[in-house]
């Protein structure tokens, strides 16, 4: 007897960790198939806590204290936006949008992140290095997939204002944190169709 609820236990375990770990794959196979429905401009929003408690909205704890809070892909088809959420438990959820300014802004960003990235390497390669980023606390991370190509941006929330001032010296910063907010808004309840 004792040995059929260990068995029981280590499924139950085991069942509940793969579903939790398999995000990632769950988002990339739809990622791959609105590709193949020809839609080719889509963001991947990914917001996680990094060794913290979190109340707001976690669907998902991964092993640690990363957890996730939400993971949605926003795209347009047929001239309609939508945005599809996910979580470690239940099939995504889509909805349509009734405004979305995060896809336009991110295209027009796209320059700047490409200026970004050139920017970045060629510090490296001087021996210089970028402001500190926070690794505990709220992070956000888009991945913004256009014609076959991808950008990606990650941000702490949980930032000092004395770090900020840091980043602001950068270009890209601020249009990062644009980018952002109009994911936020974007993706608001009050914004549901």
């Amino acid at each position: 007897m004792r040995s059929y609820f260990t068995l029981l236990f280590s499924i139950l375990i085991c069942s509940h960790s793969y579903a939790q770990i398999n995000i990632e794959k769950w988002v990339k196979h739809n990622i791959d198939s609105l590709h193949k429905q020809h839609i080719d401009t889509l963001l991947y929003y990914n917001e996680y806590c990094n060794e913290c408690d979190v109340t707001k909205g976690m669907r998902c704890s991964f092993t640690g204290n990363n957890g996730e809070i939400e993971d949605i892909i926003i795209y347009q088809q047929y001239g309609k936006y939508y945005s599809l959420q996910f979580n470690c438990y239940y099939a995504p959820i889509k909805k349509q949008l009734n405004n979305c300014s995060s896809i336009p802004y991110s295209i027009s960003i796209i320059p700047t992140l490409n200026s970004r990235d050139k920017a970045v390497k060629l510090l490296v390669k001087k021996g210089k290095f970028l402001p500190p980023q926070i690794t505990d606390g709220t992070h956000q991370y888009v991945q913004i997939f256009i014609a076959g190509k991808s950008n990606e941006i990650s941000m702490s929330e949980d930032m000092p204002e004395d770090l900020v001032k840091d980043w602001q010296t950068f270009s890209w910063f601020n249009k990062e944190v644009r980018l952002f907010e109009l994911i936020s808004k974007d993706i608001a309840p009050t914004n549901n169709g």
